[in-house]
């Protein structure tokens, strides 16, 4: 009789630099956003401010803008060169960055605008609420197209499937909805979370990952089949990044960390704390990933922005 041998092969644990702590900001940042150069990102705080960092040299652009209110959200249309600024009020300011002006004021949503995000494909962007409801606008004239309204929880955060052809919302009923883009019809829903369902990622058209209140990991087919649930966290996960270019996908946590996990194995990596280096002190917020410096970006609750070298 043969003897089967099982080979298993233990990815290389990810070599992580602090490049950075950048700060500036007078209250917790709330957002990420990719900048006005590849080697940007814009920031968005509780103390009304936007601003925007050179995170290859470690300094701030002259570049700033006052909306008064706190910034929860933020959208750079880089084709376009519009900048959109949700606010915990639930406005949404558009900004011409070329001509350094405000284009748009919308008043709509009745709470804060957890996010924005663009359909390059369809020439619309969407934006979700704690008011519950997911709207479509049109890219190009900014009108409101589409008023949804989903649930009677927060809706934190969404996603695009990569061809586009799917929307998928984190909602704080602990549901995940996922609407086809063409008519927006619901083609899928199911209970992803206990709790709140806090973050959302596709990984591929057919696999997605949601992050919870419950501080758990969740990994989905498309039709809700759930393939593996991970405790992931101690506190509630508020983003997860795909890290593209790597097999590496990242998670952000009220416990204050940072996580680095297999995309392959969804096995842990790394854990990214203040024994490791010079992490966050207090929740993480938010994570942007610039591919082409292999720098992970992250903010959070302590005001600082922490630029991280990825190899």
């Amino acid at each position: 009789m043969g003897v089967l041998f099982i080979l298993t092969i233990a990815m290389k644990k990810p070599d992580v630099h602090l490049k950075f702590s950048l700060s500036g900001h007078a209250a917790p940042v709330y957002c990420l956003e990719q900048g006005s150069k590849p080697e940007t990102v814009f920031s968005g705080s509780a103390d009304g401010f936007v601003a925007e960092w050179d995170v290859l040299n470690g300094a701030a652009e002259k570049f700033s803008v006052n909306v008064g209110k706190p910034v929860y959200s933020l959208l750079h249309d880089q084709e376009k060169q519009v900048l959109f600024i949700g606010l915990g009020t639930g406005d949404l300011h558009i900004i011409d960055l070329l001509n350094k002006k405000e284009i748009k004021h919308i008043i709509h949503h009745q709470s804060a605008i957890f996010q924005i995000l663009l359909h390059n494909k369809n020439n619309h962007f969407y934006t979700v609420s704690g008011d519950g409801t997911c709207c479509i606008w049109d890219r190009n004239d900014f009108r409101l197209m589409l008023n949804y309204p989903i649930c009677s929880e927060k809706i934190r955060k969404m996603a695009l499937s990569p061809s586009g052809d799917f929307l998928a919302l984190a909602c704080g009923d602990g549901w995940i909805r996922i609407f086809e883009t063409s008519f927006y019809n619901l083609v899928q829903e199911w209970k992803a979370h206990e709790m709140a369902c806090n973050s959302i990622c596709f990984l591929d058209e057919d696999t997605l990952l949601s992050g919870g209140k419950d501080a758990y990991l969740n990994y989905w087919k498309r039709n809700g089949s759930l393939i593996r649930s991970i405790p992931a966290h101690n506190f509630a996960i508020y983003d997860i990044k795909e890290l593209t270019g790597t097999a590496v996908i990242a998670t952000a946590s009220r416990d204050k960390t940072i996580k680095l996990w297999s995309t392959d194995t969804l096995s842990i990596l790394l854990r990214i704390d203040r024994k490791l280096l010079d992490a966050h002190k207090n929740s993480v917020n938010a994570l942007h990933w610039i591919p082409s410096l292999n720098r992970l970006i992250s903010t959070g609750d302590d005001r600082s922005i922490k630029v991280m070298e990825i190899k």
